[in-house]
């Protein structure tokens, strides 16, 4: 600050940014700054009437518009990878992500409950679709079997698709209870 002042000093005096530059070197013996800055810096002085540095936009911010479009995307598809969400909204990948983990995921945003709501719900839907086909396909075989095979070979087969579903069913809910 005390550079730039002496600079705005020495303008008004020679009105000369080569001679601020040469008093500069004098009194500092240091690299005098550049005419352009100093030119710069008389200017803001006289438009604004202050040295001060102003305040830098930062980050820019994403939109609410675009928050709710990620949303809604994760919502439909919960497995939908960040890359192929960016490729269909027309956003950046690394906004997709910061947005899914700092407002969407993290609870900071005020989606975060119905969000993580909605992506359970659909998650276990999308398990209990599963376990229905499967058990439809496992029917569906056993109504063959009635055609082929007797009548205690049909109750054998049944009793392991159920011992099957049994394994299955515990490690599949099990894995998505702490969603």
């Amino acid at each position: 600050m005390q550079h730039k002042l002496f600079c705005i000093r020495e303008f008004i005096k020679t009105e000369s940014a080569t001679a601020v530059q040469r008093a500069f070197r004098l009194r500092f013996n240091i690299q005098p700054p550049t005419r352009k800055s100093i030119c710069r810096w008389n200017h803001e002085f006289e438009q604004i009437g202050c040295l001060c540095k102003g305040k830098s936009s930062g980050r820019p911010r994403i939109s609410e518009d675009n928050v709710r479009r990620i949303q809604e995307i994760f919502e439909r598809s919960p497995c939908k990878s960040t890359r192929r969400a960016s490729s269909e909204l027309g956003i950046p990948q690394p906004t997709v992500w910061r947005v899914l983990r700092r407002r969407l995921l993290t609870g900071t945003g005020s989606l975060c409950p119905s969000f993580w709501i909605t992506l359970y719900i659909n998650n276990m839907f999308l398990k209990a679709l599963l376990h229905v086909s499967m058990f439809i396909h496992h029917l569906q075989e056993v109504l063959l079997c009635t055609l082929n095979y007797k009548m205690n070979e049909m109750v054998t087969f049944i009793q392991a698709i159920i011992t099957e579903i049994n394994k299955r069913l515990p490690r599949i809910t099990h894995k998505h209870r702490n969603i």
